[in-house]
């Protein structure tokens, strides 16, 4: 009898992979290392990729800043941080936007503890109106 391990299982892609992904069009492209970044991608996560991003999180040093892996170029490469730190503020906000429709639960729970929020809880206005 053969035993099937994780490696020898290929998967084609998903039945239908359209809303997985999203791009948005950078009103101020950036360059960062010699690269011209001028779309950014989110992108919906697997459960591997989740539990990945749980592993490199509870190894990495406190004080560094970890891109989530939503953030992918158009071939799917993460985003280094440096790219989204350099964006402009209204290109960082309108991605943020969209956000929500690709953070997969368990870490937007995770993101809502961070910050005392209750899971779906709206923020606080941060000025008066």
């Amino acid at each position: 009898m053969t035993e099937t391990t994780e490696q020898t299982i290929e998967r084609d892609g998903f039945v239908d992979p359209s809303g997985r992904s999203r791009a948005f069009t950078l009103k101020y492209p950036v360059v960062v290392d010699g690269r011209t970044y001028s779309e950014i991608h989110l992108a919906r996560l697997t459960v591997a990729e989740v539990a990945q991003f749980l592993e490199t999180v509870s190894n990495a040093d406190k004080r560094s800043a970890i891109a989530w892996p939503v953030y992918v170029d158009a071939d799917g490469a993460p985003i280094p941080q440096a790219v989204l730190n350099a964006l402009d503020d209204d290109d960082g906000f309108a991605i943020e936007q969209g956000l929500g429709d690709f953070l997969p639960l368990r870490l937007a729970a995770l993101l809502d503890g961070a910050t005392g929020r209750a899971p779906g809880e709206p923020t606080a206005p941060s000025s008066a109106a």
